[in-house]
């Protein structure tokens, strides 16, 4: 258990759940990932979404070739789904045999959303592509698709040719066909629940960025290790075929914190809050809003749950504040020793709880309260001897001492 006799802490920061944001270069000459993860076959809706970033040209009628990103199936007609950029770098979904195509340029070096979704049960059309959240373009395809099997491979068709040369970040892979709304509403947040009808997601947030990755030759897929994607043909060293910073910035959980004096307040809206003491990140009891005053020397900070993911923020350090603290005399316990009953008085207002042990370390008593309310004990049953009391406040400091019981 924490010795927290009032102690000054220095400044340290908590790991952000998010704080690596990589993401995966392909060489667009012979990298790849394999995964494990069966196709979605036959006329099964489905989705792709990836975010991307590529300077290369995929337009053959410019002297380009096409830019395969997510591909399932087999090479037959009909019996692939693959997205891609091809004509007039634009994205792209095909079955094998017929396609359907974007005219807006994608290949301009910034950070594009694209999703690919295939709805068989749509009135207004069977295919959709969107771009940055939007739907971009939508149609029906000549070629009925009955895909075949093939697990997903990322960065190149499933016949091993038209790889991606550029970078991949956040692929996700739906059992269903995804809504606009839906889509609108989360190409840019972080999952951090995820529906039963999420076969995929890769957040290729593994490796140092442009570092030495040759040990770190798999994609995580972040729904079970089961789905784990294989790098193939990647240098895994310097800043491409290796994991790569990526400047996709998603909304998940907003941790920002201002402050006033020793006065804090979380900045995140609809959002539940937790303040934490940062000596062994404990919650500081009935402190769940979103503006927390510290009323001792520490270092605090907040445990915040948004957007269905929780997240926590620096560590905020607070000096100088004047207070009693749980000194040795913090507390008056009486009579000693305890008869039938022992009374504890806090010298000072503000939440506590009291606990007593004993010498086998089992809690045999426990009471919350006011420092300024009388802590009373009735311990008649109680077997004589040597017993541990220990003194809890709101900032989790502790005041020990030892107590006798004596009928």
């Amino acid at each position: 258990m924490k010795n927290l006799a009032l102690f000054l802490m220095g400044f340290f920061s908590l790991p952000m759940l998010f704080a690596q944001n990589n993401a995966l270069n392909f060489d667009g000459t012979d990298d790849y990932v394999q995964t494990s993860i069966p196709s979605i076959q036959g006329t099964a809706a489905r989705t792709y979404e990836a975010w991307i970033r590529t300077t290369a040209n995929a337009n053959p009628n410019a002297g380009g070739t096409q830019k395969a990103i997510i591909d399932m199936g087999s090479f037959t007609t009909g019996g692939r789904f693959t997205m891609s950029l091809l004509f007039n770098n634009g994205i792209r979904i095909e079955v094998g045999g017929s396609g359907l195509n974007s005219t807006r340029p994608l290949n301009d070096g910034q950070w594009h959303h694209v999703a690919a979704v295939y709805d068989p049960l749509s009135s207004v059309a069977s295919y959709f592509l969107y771009v940055d959240g939007a739907l971009d373009t939508s149609g029906i395809l000549a070629t009925p698709i009955n895909t075949g099997t093939g697990d997903v491979v990322i960065g190149r068709r499933m016949d091993g040719i038209n790889r991606w040369n550029g970078d991949l970040d956040e692929i996700r892979i739906w059992s269903v066909a995804r809504s606009a709304s839906e889509i609108q509403t989360n190409y840019n947040k972080r999952l951090c629940s995820f529906p039963g009808s999420l076969a995929g997601y890769y957040r290729f947030n593994q490796g140092v960025a442009s570092g030495n990755n040759v040990l770190v030759s798999t994609a995580i897929n972040e729904l079970t290790r089961n789905g784990d994607g294989t790098l193939n043909n990647f240098s895994l060293t310097g800043s491409t075929s290796n994991w790569v910073a990526s400047s996709v910035l998603l909304d998940t959980v907003d941790t920002r914190v201002t402050r006033s004096g020793n006065t804090f307040t979380a900045v995140a809206t609809n959002a539940q809050f937790q303040w934490l003491n940062c000596n062994g990140f404990g919650s500081i009891p009935n402190a769940t809003a979103a503006t927390f005053s510290a009323t001792a020397n520490g270092s605090y900070a907040v445990k915040v749950t948004q957007n269905g993911c929780a997240d926590t923020s620096s560590c905020l350090t607070v000096t100088g504040v004047s207070t009693q603290g749980l000194n040795p005399d913090g507390a008056i316990v009486y009579p000693m020793p305890f008869g039938d009953f022992g009374t504890i008085l806090v010298n000072r207002p503000g939440l506590f709880s009291v606990e007593l042990f004993d010498l086998n370390g089992r809690k045999v008593w426990s009471q919350n309260g006011n420092g300024t309310t009388p802590f009373v004990i009735q311990t008649t049953s109680w077997t004589n001897g040597m017993y541990l009391l220990e003194i809890r406040d709101e900032n989790d400091e502790i005041l020990r001492k030892k107590v006798m019981i004596q009928h």
